[in-house]
């Protein structure tokens, strides 16, 4: 699995995060981009069974993937 997001530990993931947020709720456009941090999405993959899970942040995004071993459905 592969996720990438803005990176909420950087600034310009934090800018991002800063100019969403002036949308009224139900107004925020679907395809609008998530905000993650590093730990966050470490943990949703973990919980999820992944293993070689890697995390790579570089300015304003942040990269994570694993590999889900073959019969581990969580």
């Amino acid at each position: 699995m592969y996720v990438d997001n803005a990176n909420l530990c950087s600034e310009e993931g934090w800018a991002v995060f800063e100019a969403h947020r002036r949308f009224p709720p139900d107004a925020r456009p679907p395809h609008i981009t998530e905000c993650s941090t590093p730990q966050e999405l470490e943990t949703y993959l973990k919980r999820a069974g992944f293993s070689e899970i890697q995390i790579r942040t570089e300015g304003l995004f942040v990269r994570v993937w694993g590999h889900k071993p073959q019969g581990n459905v969580q």
